[in-house]
């Protein structure tokens, strides 16, 4: 207790200095001043609350990899900590205020105080690792980090190839291609340290990916909540360190081979080891830069910041949970597409840099230009499918028939998930969403590249996961009345932690139906959310959820259908009717003086089975009929439209508003009949 309140009262004194100081230095205090000054008022809390001296395992883990001081984090620790308090102007109304204090235990209250989080914060937080919680949510993580990791190696090598052509200046060396191969490998062993101590500790469990720079909700009950950042934090840190180690490796081979040292002479390598050992500083703030932007984590620019920093101060986070990761795959995905690349701030910089920086610039587009050319090759013979039709009925029509958006078809099964595989997904869905347009577009249309690009980036940017929150908002503000009850729904079931929803969805055999915010919290508890009707197909049919590859895998297989009715609606481009809100009466019926029905949830679900069921077991005679195949393709979508008709009318009089049993023995024989007869 007393070595306690001495460190209190030592922290107190050293904070009353660091005011004066600040005072005395007045508008000339730099940004470092400042949150030196916060971290001594968090110093002053945090032992106050006992919690000094406890994160010693996680410095040990550091310590192995002191090689690569986090100099360029630490900038930006500066600039989160005076962000997180409202910006410089919020840091020195801070300094203003604690002059009003005049004794340790004043300073240590103010301290507590200032530091202590809103009720909307600690929410927030709480939201938020609901919403990371997910086993799915970890291996896209994991896994789009490290497909882009392993991108660096081609583009690095094509890098090379360019700085061959120049007879002059600063080039990737080819020896650079192996020797960040072997320190990659040598970063795997140090990164689990790391990765192993955050999952012990908790330490750095907020940072880019969740845009928190401060734990907010306090004691047990905080740790507990924020365990779902660890894993999230512990496979950045792993990846990162072995981009780290990888680029440390390449810039000391780059020095040596600048130093007029062999491969063949012993001295390479000890001059390589000496570097990697003993980085100068401005290897180290590369090797910094390297292992932020291939984890997603590059802090965002000055606009960035600015709309961070709105978005927390305007109650936005459930619209905008996230920012930096999803700013970041933008940014990075944009940067390997022809043309785009140039819109970014920092390919523009580094293409007018010249030099070595411009062949890594060109080398980005020039990978990124390969993978769309084969992407758009395998989407021309369906090999890869992008969102699918415009019309989101006749998209429908598709899916009954097995088709699925953003997939890769191999030998008839579809494997979907490659869209949340960032930044590489988006681009190869940017592209196969290009190749689909194109064929939607006329021929006056087809020299509108720009106008294709725009809808293929949009409706691209609309089915990404992170940005589902900002979509729904605008077309709510769009429409209202069509969209205003998906959102809430959307919003509604998010506050059941995604480990939860995503159980209860791989334990259901069927997808389920959604009527309201009361539903959407249900769907997503396990045993709770059977209780929900199932979702249909335009032929009444329960449809199935999806099977994963693995347990928990983000990714999904499926067949395509062999049913040949199904196969020939989606190949005739039928959509799917509309089930309705309520039918007419037919004329003859007693039902009331009214001449229309409102349906019941329940009741359409049964107009839906009934009709679709009936509509199936008459189209499946024509379809095998002898003059099928050489029928007009026109004449085969009449006749799906007119069975359709035909049977959610006889549904509508029969099925469903009689209820009795007894006619359906007889459904499909009127039907045929009547159908012969329109034929």
């Amino acid at each position: 207790i007393l070595a306690r309140k001495e460190l209190v009262l030592t922290a107190t004194e050293d904070l009353m200095r660091a005011r004066a100081g600040l005072l005395a230095k007045g508008d000339a205090a730099t940004p470092e001043d400042l949150a030196g000054f916060m971290a001594r008022v968090e110093h002053v809390a945090t032992i106050q609350a006992g919690f000094l001296g406890q994160r010693a395992d996680v410095g040990r883990a550091l310590n192995a990899l002191k090689s690569t001081q986090r100099q360029a984090e630490r900038a930006q620790a500066l600039l989160d900590t005076i962000n997180s308090y409202g910006g410089e102007a919020g840091v020195k109304d801070l300094v203003k205020h604690l002059g009003e204090f005049d004794n340790p235990v004043q300073v240590v209250g103010f301290a507590k105080a200032a530091t202590k989080a809103t009720t909307r914060e600690m929410l927030v937080e709480a939201w938020k690792a609901g919403l990371v919680s997910g086993l799915r949510t970890n291996e896209v993580n994991f896994l789009s980090t490290a497909m882009f990791t392993a991108l660096k190696l081609p583009t690095e090598a094509i890098a090379a190839a360019r700085g061959l052509a120049r007879t002059s200046g600063e080039r990737v060396e080819i020896a650079e291609i192996p020797a960040r191969a072997v320190g990659m490998l040598a970063g795997v062993r140090d990164g689990f340290k790391l990765a192993g101590a955050i999952l012990r500790t908790g330490e750095q469990t907020t940072g880019a990916k969740t845009d928190t720079f401060q734990a907010k909700i306090p004691g047990t009950v905080g740790e507990v909540v924020r365990l779902p950042f660890r894993p999230l934090a512990a496979s950045d840190a792993l990846l990162r360190t072995i981009n780290e180690r990888g680029e440390l490796y390449a810039l000391a081979t780059r020095q040596a081979v600048t130093e007029g040292l062999s491969m063949r002479e012993d001295a390479f390598m000890a001059r390589v080891n000496e570097l990697v050992a003993n980085p100068t500083p401005a290897m180290v703030e590369q090797v910094q830069l390297e292992g932020a932007r291939r984890t997603l984590t590059t802090p965002l620019g000055p606009g960035g910041q600015a709309f961070q920093r709105a978005v927390k101060e305007w109650g936005l986070e459930w619209v905008f949970p996230f920012t930096t990761t999803p700013g970041n795959i933008f940014k990075e995905t944009a940067r390997h597409m022809p043309g785009v690349s140039k819109l970014v701030r920092e390919w523009s910089a580094d293409y007018d840099a010249g030099g070595i920086k411009k062949d890594r610039a060109m080398a980005e587009v020039m990978v990124g230009s390969a993978i769309m050319a084969a992407v758009f090759a395998a989407a021309q013979e369906g090999g890869i499918t992008g969102g699918g039709q415009p019309d989101p009925r006749r998209r429908a029509t598709d899916r009954a028939a097995g088709w699925k958006p953003y997939a890769v078809k191999i030998n008839g099964q579809y494997y979907d998930g490659y869209l949340r595989m960032a930044p590489i997904g988006p681009l190869i869905g940017l592209t196969a969403d290009m190749q689909e347009f194109w064929g939607y577009m006329t021929h006056g249309e087809r020299d509108q590249w720009a106008r294709m690009l725009a809808f293929a980036f949009a409706n691209n940017a609309t089915n990404q996961s992170f940005f589902t929150g900002a979509t729904n908002m605008v077309n709510v503000l769009q429409d209202p009345s069509r969209y205003g009850q998906n959102y809430f729904e959307s919003l509604a079931g998010s506050i059941v932690p995604s480990l939860i929803g995503q159980t209860a969805a791989d334990m259901d055999p069927y997808v389920r139906q959604i009527q309201g915010m009361r539903d959407a919290i249900q769907a997503r508890i396990p045993g709770w959310r059977e209780g929900l009707m199932p979702q249909r197909d335009l032929f009444g049919q329960p449809i199935p959820s999806p099977e994963r590859l693995w347990v928990g895998s983000p990714f999904t297989v499926s067949a395509a259908s062999t049913d040949k009715v199904r196969i020939e609606a989606s190949r005739v481009g039928f959509a799917s009717p509309v089930i309705p809100k309520s039918v007419d009466v037919v004329p003859g019926m007693k039902l009331g003086a009214t001449d229309t029905v409102q349906l019941t949830p329940e009741q359409r679900d049964v107009f839906n089975s009934q009709s679709g069921q009936l509509a199936h077991a008459v189209l499946e005679k024509e379809v095998a009929s002898p003059g099928w195949d050489a029928m007009p393709l026109i004449i085969k979508r009449q006749l799906f439209e007119k069975a359709f008709k035909l049977s959610r009318d006889y549904a509508q009089t029969q099925l469903l508003l009689h209820q009795d049993p007894a006619v359906t023995k007889t459904a499909v024989q009127e039907l045929q009949r009547r159908l012969k007869e329109e034929k």
